[in-house]
Order: structure tokens, then C-alpha cells, then sequence
């Protein structure tokens, strides 16, 4: 899923809700404190006879390596859902805590808080603002009130903080390596350190 764009100017909402970003949770290792992942790893998607899923914890720094197996997580927190360990990309913002699971998650909250214009779904037989049926509208309507959008704090999405959450975001994002690519720009590779 791609969500960096057209950042700031308009977001249409993508009805992605915050566990879809958690495939891989950047977190700090409970043995050094370093970055570490949680994962799903692909060989281990299912267990066989269609268990629960089998979560892996793996240091970029010490190797520190663990696996839990759990089909429920909780999700909402500065804490990985998992292992309920603390975020990596976590930081102060105007005396409340922004977190992000990982690159992509923070590419969202980019996309969102750098957005002038911010649509959501219409739910079917609805007009939109501008008068198109079955557009995008600013409904708060059943089918997006699901989505990450509609769920984040609204602190976050206030136009008067944006600069302010712009600037920890990009400051969250200077913690990651640099991203294949990028010409050694942060942005979210999820291997090794550099």
C-alpha cells in the first residue's frame, strides 16, 4: 500500500485501519535497547493445521531473537501489539505521545496531517460536497468510520498543530535508515544498520 503522494494538499482517505500497518513494528530491543522488528515472518504465516500465527522479534543491533505465537493483538498504544514492547518511532508532541508502527505507517500520518484537504468515503447513493454521487465526500458516514482517519486523535489532524506534528514526524523519520534508494535519505528500510 503507497501512501506518499500529493503530501499537502489533499489525502483521500485509503479506509487502511492501524493494524494493517502492523506486519512489521519497529520497536526497541528488551536486551540492548537498540532497534529491533516484529514480524510476520513469510515462511511462518500460518502454522500448520491453521494455528494462530507465529510473531518473530529480531534485533537489527544484538540479534536478539524471539517468537511468540498469538492471533490477537492489541493495537492503539505505543507498544508494538505483540510483545507489548515500546515503539521505536515515538515521540513528545505538544505534551502527547505521536507513534508510528513503522515507515509506512508514518507516511500516512504525513500524507494526513500535511493534507489541506481531507475527504472520506461516501457510502453508496450519497452525493458528495460537490454535488457527484457516490464520490468522495466529508460524511462521516458507516463505511469509513472503521478507518485509521476517522480513529486518530483529533489533536493530531488539529490544522493549528501541523506544523508542530510535521516536524516530530520528520524527526521520527531521521531514526530510521536509509531506505533502498533513497541516496541515503531516512526513510524506512527495515534491514540492518547501515
Amino acid at each position: 500500500m503507497s501512501i506518499r503522494g500529493d503530501v499537502g494538499h489533499r489525502f483521500r482517505d485509503p479506509l487502511v485501519e492501524v493494524g494493517d500497518f502492523a506486519r512489521d513494528v519497529l520497536v526497541r530491543c528488551p536486551a540492548c535497547g537498540d532497534r529491533a522488528i516484529v514480524r510476520w515472518p513469510a515462511e511462518a504465516r500460518w502454522r500448520e493445521g491453521g494455528g494462530p500465527p507465529r510473531w518473530r522479534l529480531f534485533c537489527f543491533a544484538c540479534g536478539k531473537s524471539k517468537d511468540i505465537v498469538t492471533s490477537a493483538g492489541a493495537f492503539g498504544e505505543p507498544v508494538d501489539p505483540y510483545f507489548r514492547l515500546p515503539l521505536w518511532l515515538q515521540a513528545n508532541c505538544g505534551g502527547k505521545v505521536l507513534w508510528a508502527y513503522n515507515a509506512e505507517h508514518l507516511d500516512f500520518l504525513e500524507a494526513l496531517v500535511a493534507a489541506r484537504i481531507r475527504e472520506r468515503w461516501a457510502i453508496f447513493g450519497t452525493v458528495s460536497a460537490e454535488g457527484t454521487p457516490g464520490a468522495y465526500c466529508y460524511a462521516n458516514d458507516t463505511a469509513s468510520a472503521m478507518s485509521l482517519m476517522s480513529r486518530l486523535p483529533g489533536w493530531l489532524k488539529l490544522t493549528k498543530n501541523r506544523e508542530q506534528v510535521l516536524h516530530v514526524i520528520r524527526r521520527l523519520r531521521s531514526s530510521l535508515p536509509p531506505a533502498p534508494g533513497s541516496e541515503g535519505r531516512p526513510g524506512g528500510s527495515l534491514g540492518r544498520h547501515g
